[in-house]
């Protein structure tokens, strides 16, 4: 029964890692950061290479509800569209985790064109979280599903679904 416990203690202590703030900061990024502007209710999520080099999901014809988004490059000016820009920042701890940053832009290039956009399973943060650690996983949408949507957490569609989607965030 100890074992458990303490498998249950360590889990419970990974999952209020991945739920601690982030630090985003307003400033110029370097090659490689991740980047975010506000969009509407949500952050939309980027990898900065240059300012002629985003890469980022676009929500396809259908917008944020659909699956037609694919990853694209495009331009600072246009993904900023006139919005401040935030860059990532990385406590020790965390840097420790991500890839060099020739593999980051590896990554993404490689995944350029491709058509998997689901706003709770495939967006553009998670790309970006996994260019950056090979992680696939969304504070956002976290944050989401983690919010009871009735007074009780242990009931309701929030509940439900943070528990499948924590569990797959471990897979």
């Amino acid at each position: 029964m100890r074992m458990m416990e303490m498998k249950r203690k360590l889990l419970k202590a990974e999952l209020n890692k991945l739920a601690e703030p982030e630090l985003w900061r307003a400033q110029m990024p370097q090659c490689g950061d991740a980047i975010r502007k506000r969009d509407g209710l949500f952050y939309h999520h980027a990898l900065y290479v240059s300012d002629d080099e985003i890469i980022h999901m676009t929500y396809g014809q259908d917008g944020i509800m659909g699956h037609e988004g694919f990853l694209e490059t495009t331009t600072m000016e246009a993904f900023a569209s006139k919005r401040k820009i935030e860059v990532r920042q990385f406590s020790a701890e965390e840097a420790q985790d991500l890839h060099p940053i020739d593999q980051r832009i590896a990554a993404a290039r490689k995944h350029l064109g491709k058509v998997n956009y689901d706003l709770l399973f495939s967006n553009c943060e998670h790309y970006v979280t996994f260019f950056l650690t090979g992680r696939f996983v969304s504070s956002q949408v976290r944050k989401i599903v983690n919010r009871p949507i009735v007074k009780n957490q242990e009931t309701g569609m929030n509940h439900f679904l943070g528990k499948i989607y924590n569990s797959l965030d471990q897979l």
